[in-house]
């Protein structure tokens, strides 16, 4: 749900949930205000959720959202709805942002080699982000903490060989083979 915002106001219909079975797999993103009502619910559930997702034992993704009965109908319209609507779909579908180093994205799973005849290594990454590079030995020889910088330029570049980069950021941890040349 990056990029959406802390907390958010409108107009819409209340709705009144029981707590389920499934309820302790639930992971609320937004609650509604309950000091709001006129009237004070016969059942108050403070915090009172609006928003919410969950995933069962078999890994089937769920996303629930009560906002959008507005009666002006302006909601639905908005980039706070339709930003909200983006993230779910891309969470239901498994996208998850990765650094991508000299144009190709990484893979959290697994080792993929990549070969640079220019020494330099540009990550893009999604916020701060250290990185690493080893020699094949083990021996650690390039280290950036917290950086957001696109370009490294690795002194250990200067002599062709295989490396390893590990990049560790708010989207994982990542490793990935580089032969220099």
């Amino acid at each position: 749900m990056q990029g959406l915002p802390a907390s958010f106001s409108g107009i819409d219909e209340w709705y009144t949930f029981n707590y389920g079975l499934t309820w302790p797999d639930v992971h609320v993103i937004y609650n509604l205000d309950e000091t709001t009502l006129g009237t004070p619910m016969q059942t108050p559930m403070n915090p009172h959720p609006a928003v919410w997702y969950r995933t069962d034992s078999r890994g089937t993704k769920y996303f629930y959202g009560i906002i959008i009965h507005d009666p002006t109908g302006i909601t639905s319209t908005t980039d706070f709805f339709q930003n909200l609507t983006l993230r779910a779909l891309e969470w239901e579908a498994g996208y998850a942002p990765v650094p991508i180093v000299n144009g190709h994205p990484l893979k959290p799973k697994g080792v993929i080699c990549m070969c640079l005849a220019n020494r330099d290594l540009q990550v893009h990454a999604h916020g701060a982000y250290t990185l690493n590079v080893w020699s094949p030995q083990g021996k650690l020889l390039y280290s950036v903490k917290n950086s957001t910088a696109s370009i490294h330029r690795i002194p250990a570049f200067s002599k062709p060989g295989m490396y390893l980069a590990k990049i560790e950021s708010g989207e994982g941890s990542f490793s990935q083979r580089v032969m220099v040349y």
